[in-house]
C-alpha cells in the first residue's frame, strides 16, 4: 500500500509560484513494492535515484524494468551491441547503490519502442505479477521517443487492469513538466544520487548527464521555494 506524508504550507517558505501550481511537497513515502520503467539503463536512479533511496530505507521492494539495451549510448550514432552487456552491469550497480536489488532488461533497441504494439503487455505483465503499489515512469512531455512510447504503453496497461491498480507518478529526465510532487532531499542523499549516476561511465563519457540531472533538480527544489535540491513528479493516477 502507498502512503505519503506531505509538509503542510505553514511549514515551507512561502512560494506563489509553488502555491498556484498546486504543488505538494514530500516528506515522506512508504510503498511495499515499486515498480520502474526504464526506457534505457540509466533512466531509472536519473529520474528517481533520490526517491529510489527513501524508499529503499522504508523496506520497499523496488524493481526496475529496463527496455532499451542502450546500444546507441555513444557519441557516433551506430548501434553498439557490445555496449549492451556493459550498460546492464553499469545498471545494476547504479541501483545497488540506492538500495534497489532487482532490474530486468528487455534489451530492445534504442528509439525502436514506438514500433512495438505489444509493449504494454510486457507491463501489463508485471502489473499483474509484481503487483505494484507505486509505478514511476517517464513523464509523457518528455522529449525522448523511446521515454514517450514506455508512458503511452503503460496508460494502456493500466486500463487493461480490473482491480488493484498501482498508483503512477511520472518522472522526469527530459523536459519539465508540471508537477504534482516535489521530493526534497538532503546532502547526504545527493552524494547517494551522485554515486549512483557514476555507475553509468559509458554514458558520462558522451555527456554529463549527471550535472544535468542535478541542475534540474537544484532547478525544481530551488525554484518552487525549498531549502533542498528535489526531484519531481506528476501524478498520473
Amino acid at each position: 500500500m502507498l502512503y505519503v506524508n506531505k509538509f503542510k504550507n505553514s511549514e515551507l517558505v512561502h512560494s506563489s509560484t509553488r502555491t498556484h501550481l498546486k504543488v505538494e511537497v514530500l516528506r515522506s513515502v512508504h510503498a511495499e513494492r515499486v515498480l520502474v520503467l526504464a526506457p534505457h539503463p540509466d533512466d531509472d536512479v536519473f529520474g528517481c535515484g533520490a526517491l529510489l533511496h527513501h524508499l529503499s530505507l522504508n523496506k520497499a521492494h523496488i524493481k526496475s524494468l529496463v527496455f532499451c539495451g542502450g546500444s546507441l549510448g555513444n557519441n557516433n550514432g551506430v548501434r553498439d551491441l557490445d555496449l549492451v552487456a556493459t550498460r546492464e552491469k553499469e545498471a545494476v550497480s547504479a541501483l545497488r547503490e540506492v538500495g534497489a536489488g532487482e532490474a530486468n532488461f528487455l534489451r530492445y533497441g534504442d528509439l525502436k519502442l514506438g514500433e512495438h504494439d505489444n509493449l504494454w503487455e510486457k507491463i501489463y505483465h508485471e502489473f499483474q505479477v509484481f503487483k505494484p503499489d507505486l509505478v514511476l515512469m517517464p513523464d509523457g512531455n518528455d522529449w525522448n521517443e523511446d521515454h514517450v512510447a514506455v508512458y503511452s504503453s503503460a496508460l494502456l496497461a493500466q486500463r487493461k487492469i480490473k482491480k488493484g491498480k498501482p498508483a503512477i507518478w511520472g518522472y522526469f529526465v527530459w523536459g519539465i513538466n508540471r508537477p504534482s510532487y516535489l521530493f526534497p532531499y538532503n546532502a547526504g542523499t545527493k552524494n547517494i544520487k551522485m554515486s549512483a549516476m557514476a555507475c553509468h561511465k559509458s554514458q558520462l563519457k558522451v555527456k554529463r548527464y549527471d550535472e544535468a540531472i542535478i541542475g534540474m533538480n537544484e532547478y525544481l527544489g530551488k525554484g518552487l521555494g525549498l531549502e533542498h535540491l528535489a526531484e519531481g513528479y506528476r501524478e498520473i493516477f
